[in-house]
């Protein structure tokens, strides 16, 4: 059943009123498809300014620690002052990791971040204690060694800096974990 207006139409009318309302559809669905990609191209940009490097930067602080961990696990005399030699000034551990972590923060509260970004830098932020308590502790078992001093202060002071790098390589391995994960469900949501 026709509307009363098109009754009234001629055939070349009807088809006009068809191709207009054609043309209205096309031009409805492609101001749709270009608002949907410009939405899909905002959650991407905030996706790359954030998420997509972060684990790649935590991955670079996990490599950090475990080379502090190699220094600390050292037994020999001359090749442990060679590694707190290489830790403190040739290659600083310490330094590159916090340098790591602070990347990784900076990339996580950019302005155009994404949302899925807010958990980790709570998490990021929460570890400043146990990088505080590793720089001491590490600065400490790198000035006995240094000081040649006698093997149980040697020990003390190796397993007051395992400590904080076993904490803090943990919350960053779970922090690696989970930015994998808040990744995928971000680019399986587009």
């Amino acid at each position: 059943m026709l509307p009363p207006w098109a009754v009234k139409l001629s055939i070349p009318g009807r088809v006009f009123a068809a191709f207009v309302a054609l043309l209205i559809t096309f031009g409805a669905v492609s101001v749709y498809t270009v608002w949907q990609v410009r939405a899909l191209g905002t959650q991407v940009r905030r996706l790359h300014a954030s998420l997509i490097p972060t684990p790649a930067i935590i991955g670079e602080v996990v490599a950090e620690l475990a080379g502090l961990d190699r220094v600390l696990e050292q037994e020999d005399g001359p090749a442990l002052r060679r590694g707190v030699h290489l830790a403190r000034r040739a290659h600083p551990y310490l330094a590159r990791l916090e340098g790591g972590l602070d990347r990784a923060r900076a990339r996580l509260t950019a302005p155009h971040a994404a949302p899925e970004a807010a958990p980790f830098v709570v998490r990021l932020d929460a570890l400043a204690a146990d990088r505080r308590a590793l720089r001491r502790a590490t600065d400490d078992f790198f000035d006995a060694v240094e000081a040649e001093g006698d093997a149980a202060a040697l020990a003390d002071a190796r397993r007051a800096a395992r400590r904080p790098l076993r904490r803090l390589g943990r919350a960053v391995s779970l922090i690696r974990v989970g930015l994998a994960q808040a990744l995928a469900g971000a680019i399986l949501a587009l």
